[in-house]
């Protein structure tokens, strides 16, 4: 992992910003050709650094992040009896990590503990299958028709991603939107007062403010993960459905139909956390799943 160590100190930049970008006399002025740090004046932020020669410096490599994962896991199975089969997986976990800074003003060992991009929940599959019990018994054209069928799917259900945390001051109040969320809707109170008092990404003129620009040189205070809301993940299905036919002793013709996503079920995705972004607080109109894909096969084994 990376940190920035060429950075003001939290107490230089309460200074403010108006101070910290004063122009004034550059030592440097005529000795670093090729930079922007090159002319007769410069920033009083740049002379504050740790490193004035430089415009930022990264210490790349530093061997002190780690990640964990807790789970419960539960599996229920009947095992093929009178045609049918059932596997059920569920996992209640917690995935998380202490692999990054919030501010570069922290020490090496203030990492901040989130859980990671990809942390979900709750997860549970279930495989299942069945013989149709159809014309068994039956010979002839009627078995050659009806018998023989056989029905599977795999469903899958699981919570969603966690937001990326919102880069401003909370005012308070409830970011939460109850309803139902649409494509293009907003899908958190996104109702925001620029620095200069402007409100912005609002729904309605009335609607309560619930986040405040962060002004420039101010530390960052929200996480970069959002605990509280996650995203919307449909529960997904594929299935199939085989039939075999036996034309000789050890020869064997099936016919396969299969469907994966099933129910054409779209996933949109993440809301926009990006303060001050246009389409901050909306739901994305991409579909992040694939749609419906079904394909028809025969099979011949011998």
């Amino acid at each position: 992992m990376g940190k920035g160590i060429d950075e003001l100190t939290a107490e230089q930049l309460a200074l403010g910003t108006a101070y910290l970008n004063t122009a004034v006399p550059n030592p440097f002025a005529g000795r670093l050709p090729g930079t922007t740090i090159n002319g007769n004046t410069v920033q009083r932020r740049q002379l504050l650094r740790p490193y004035p020669q430089f415009t930022g410096i990264t210490r790349n490599e530093l061997s002190v992040g780690r990640g964990w994962y807790n789970s419960l896991q539960l599996q229920v199975q009947k095992r093929l009896s009178y045609g049918f089969h059932l596997l059920m997986n569920y996992t209640w976990s917690e995935t998380m990590e202490a692999a990054n800074y919030l501010n570069n003003q922290y020490p090496d060992t203030a990492l901040e503990t989130v859980r990671v991009s990809e942390d979900l929940p709750h997860r549970l599959s279930i495989v299942a299958g069945y013989e149709l019990p159809f014309a068994k018994h039956s010979k002839g054209i009627v078995r050659a028709v009806f018998g023989g069928w056989q029905a599977q799917l795999i469903a899958l259900f699981q919570s969603g991603r966690q937001l990326n945390g919102v880069d401003a001051y909370p005012t308070g109040v409830d970011p939460f939107i109850s309803g139902p969320k649409t494509v293009d809707g907003y899908y958190f109170n996104a109702c925001s007062l620029s620095t200069a008092g402007v409100r912005q990404n609002c729904a309605t003129t009335d609607q309560p403010v619930a986040w405040m620009q962060r002004p420039s040189d101010t530390l960052r205070v929200v996480s970069t993960r959002w605990q509280q809301i996650r995203e919307m993940r449909p529960g997904i299905m594929d299935s199939s459905v085989f039939k075999g036919s036996r034309l000789k002793e050890a020869m064997q013709l099936q016919f396969r139909m299969e469907a994966f996503n099933t129910f054409n079920t779209p996933w949109f995705g993440q809301a926009n956390t990006t303060f001050g972004n246009a389409r901050f607080g909306l739901l994305g109109n991409a579909q992040t799943n694939d749609p419906r894909n079904a394909q028809i096969a025969l099979k011949l084994t011998f």
